[in-house]
């Protein structure tokens, strides 16, 4: 049993950003404390924010595809990307985790982590859809039949174990994802915003994170929303009672970075 006190000094800040395209999440997250691994998912590069030190920013990239054509102009799941990604992902939480260094690309081992972060909650749930499939041997879920509930049940919880996981190794810790925009019985759009993890994922997803955010533009500044209204859901920030209802984390002449802006 420790004090509260005790517990916040020990544990770093977990965040989950999300948003529409080019809102500022990465940036966001990548502007944490470093020395900072990023585990880029989301295709393209990851968006470095000036002002970061980037000598002191590692990144790695699962870039490559998990599913192709074969010759009958069908998608099918690529087994060796799926079972090469996930057993990367083992071993950098295991690192972590025990205390195993982890080495860069030139063989010399990272230094003790401020901060990690998933960039792309979303396409790696994708990956981890398509390694049911695998799993499966079947080409898309909807060849499960009967045992649909039971593929959706599974992918639920590794994706719940991924973000447990690495939420919990005591660092600071982010993740991003896209928004998604609720529909009706009928299709229609209702307006009503949530962060796009998958499935029940949207809603148990962002309850293991300390703050969730919601990153949008505004007259050419970026902003980030901390409570939910009655249109965006999901955001709060634990134990902070003095964070406005939105935040302006736009780079300044300053340099003040959008971490900053947040926490100070």
């Amino acid at each position: 049993m420790k004090r509260a006190s005790d517990l916040a000094q020990e544990k770093g800040r977990v965040i989950l950003a999300y948003g529409a395209v080019g809102v500022g999440k990465t940036a966001l997250i990548a502007s944490q404390p470093t020395p900072h691994l990023i585990l880029g998912c989301d295709t393209g590069e990851v968006t470095i924010p000036p002002g970061v030190n980037r000598d002191e920013v590692y990144v790695e990239e699962f870039h490559e595809a998990t599913r192709k054509f074969n010759n009958e102009g069908k998608t099918v799941p690529i087994q060796d990307v799926y079972r090469k990604t996930i057993k990367r992902l083992h071993e950098i939480y295991t690192a972590l985790s025990t205390g195993i260094p982890l080495m860069d690309d030139g063989g010399q081992p990272l230094p003790d982590l401020a901060s990690i972060s998933i960039d792309g909650i979303y396409r790696l749930n994708q990956m981890l859809v398509d390694g049911q499939c695998i799993l499966n041997n079947v080409n898309e879920p909807g060849e499960m039949g009967n045992k649909t509930m039971k593929f959706w049940g599974s992918r639920l919880l590794a994706i719940m174990t991924i973000f447990n996981q690495f939420a919990g190794l005591g660092l600071n810790v982010g993740f991003t994802t896209w928004e998604r925009i609720e529909t009706n019985d009928d299709g229609a759009p209702t307006g009503r915003k949530y962060p796009h993890i998958g499935g029940q994922m949207d809603i148990v997803g962002a309850g293991l994170a300390d703050a969730v955010l919601y990153c949008y533009r505004q007259s050419n500044r970026y902003m980030v929303r901390t409570k939910s209204d009655g249109m965006i859901q999901g955001c709060k920030v634990r134990n902070n009672f003095v964070l406005p209802d939105t935040v302006d984390v736009t780079i300044e002449k300053d340099g003040k970075l959008p971490y900053q802006r947040l926490w100070g």
